[in-house]
């Protein structure tokens, strides 16, 4: 599965649109779609994440991701 979410960078650009693809229960995200090919920005393993009211929060070692 993959497609556009929008993630909080912080406080100066707020929510940007980042490319994710969702496969074997990692999460992962580019700037863009054509970007996939050059390596992730990020991943996450979905079995640590927790969802808090109508955000998805990951909650990991580094900062919490919101998105």
């Amino acid at each position: 599965m993959e497609g556009i979410l929008y993630k909080w960078t912080n406080y100066m650009t707020g929510w940007q649109p980042r490319w994710f693809v969702l496969e074997d229960g990692v999460i992962s995200y580019y700037d863009s779609e054509d970007d996939v090919g050059k390596g992730s920005k990020g991943s996450i393993k979905m079995s640590v994440c927790d969802i808090k009211g109508s955000n998805f929060v990951f909650g990991t070692s580094h900062p919490t991701q919101w998105m």
